[in-house]
């Protein structure tokens, strides 16, 4: 398959995070619930996957019988939005997106013991200085803490969904079943997105549609496809930490689109994230090339 060299699936992983900052804002456009818009970036995003494995005659059975994992997976991408929205009324924004950005520490972590992903000091420091990156873009003082109880719990779960999500996808199988637990995760987390979403009897105008199906193709179908390859070819220190982009495109587009202010802390947090993930790569690349050469010796 063509992600299979590591510069290719670290491209897919930047990419994927870019796309997932485009729902920002196209969420921001059609001015819609959340609920019911993760439900159609999920159900959607189905659709086209479906679409895709048809064009290529990729049947949609699941050669181990029912894929238990990939709609464990998919709740667990459903939960994140979820539970991130809950938490957005007891902790504010701030606060919230801080704890589903612990998401990929955890995951981290996780993979150490799981599949013996070595976690080393540099590996560890780099991936803390770029959540710290994160916390800079944030603007802590519009954030409100109501009930810190219930915020933090729907906090952690999200959190917790997030490295789940992770290190299911981890487990590696073949280019077909990925494509096929793929559809299943878009389509069980669309499905755990119903018992959430407001009445559906609502006419929908044609922006609105026009952005539920541009968030379905684009943040759904393809940024995920791309996340689940890079996450089965990559380590997970090295996904988890470009995923960080995503927070920083969605500032970015905040200020291109919504001329939304872009102050020093956010810039000087971006530049953290950026940097911080060109050293991540370039210090794995060099530990894989020493390994290879003390291999042939």
């Amino acid at each position: 398959m063509f992600y299979k060299s590591s510069l290719t699936a670290i491209l897919m992983t930047i990419v994927s995070g870019v796309l997932m900052a485009t729902s920002a804002v196209v969420f921001k456009w059609i001015e819609i619930s959340a609920e019911i818009f993760i439900f159609f970036r999920m159900f959607i995003g189905a659709i086209f996957f479906a679409l895709y494995l048809f064009i290529i005659r990729q049947p949609l059975r699941h050669k181990n019988g029912f894929p238990l994992s990939s709609c464990i997976a998919g709740a667990c991408l459903a939960a994140v939005f979820i539970l991130y929205m809950k938490s957005l009324s007891y902790l504010g924004m701030t606060v919230a997106i801080m704890f589903v950005y612990m998401g990929p520490l955890l995951a981290t972590i996780a993979a150490h013991f799981i599949f013996q992903e070595r976690l080393n000091q540099k590996t560890l420091a780099l991936i803390t200085t770029a959540f710290l990156g994160f916390l800079m873009i944030q603007d802590f003082s519009s954030g409100k803490i109501l009930h810190l109880d219930t915020g933090i719990t729907l906090g952690l779960g999200a959190a917790i969904s997030y490295a789940l999500f992770v290190i299911i996808n981890r487990y590696p199988v073949s280019a077909d079943e990925q494509n096929v637990r793929i559809f299943y995760q878009l389509l069980s987390g669309a499905i755990v997105c119903i018992p959430f979403t407001p009445d559906f009897s609502s006419n929908f105008s044609s922006e609105q549609w026009i952005g539920f199906i541009f968030t379905g193709f684009f943040p759904g179908c393809l940024a995920i496809f791309f996340a689940v390859s890079a996450i089965q070819r990559l380590e997970t220190s090295v996904v988890n930490t470009l995923l960080y982009i995503e927070p920083v495109f969605v500032a970015v587009f905040g200020w291109l689109i919504f001329h939304e202010p872009l102050s020093l802390n956010q810039s000087i947090g971006t530049l953290i994230i950026i940097t911080s993930s060109l050293l991540l790569v370039i210090s794995k690349h060099k530990s894989k090339s020493h390994h290879r050469v003390k291999k042939s010796l």
